[in-house]
C-alpha cells in the first residue's frame, strides 16, 4: 500500500451569500436561500452571522423564517464571479423589529341570512 500524502486534493470554497441576522432571531429562525437552480438553508453561527457557500450564479430570495412560516426579514442576492471564477458574494442582513410577525387570519364566511 503506497499512500503518498504530499498529494492532496484542494478543495475550494467560497461564500457566496451572508449576512448578520438580529440577535434575538438567531435561535428562532432559518435563513433560506432560493434560487432557479438551488434552495439552500444557510449556516448561522451563534453571533448571528450566516452565510451559504459555493452557489451557482444568479438571483437569490433571502429570507428568514420560523417552523410555520413566519418570515421575519429577508431581501435579494445577487452572486456572480470572475473571470478567474472568484465568487463575488453578497451580503443581506436580517432584522427584525422586537415583536414577532403578526399571525396571518383565517378567513371567515359570512353566514346566509
Amino acid at each position: 500500500m503506497t499512500d503518498d500524502w504530499s498529494e492532496w486534493e484542494v478543495v475550494r470554497r467560497q461564500v457566496a451569500v451572508c449576512g448578520r441576522m438580529s440577535p434575538e432571531l438567531v435561535d428562532r429562525v432559518e435563513v433560506r436561500v432560493e434560487g432557479k437552480q438551488s434552495l439552500s438553508t444557510a449556516t448561522v453561527r451563534h453571533d448571528g452571522i450566516y452565510f451559504c457557500l459555493n452557489l451557482p450564479s444568479g438571483a437569490y430570495r433571502v429570507t428568514g423564517a420560523n417552523g410555520r412560516g413566519d418570515v421575519f426579514g429577508g431581501g435579494t442576492a445577487n452572486v456572480s464571479r470572475d473571470a478567474d471564477g472568484n465568487i463575488t458574494y453578497a451580503a443581506v442582513d436580517i432584522t427584525s423589529s422586537s415583536s414577532p410577525p403578526a399571525q396571518p387570519r383565517l378567513a371567515r364566511r359570512r353566514r346566509s341570512q
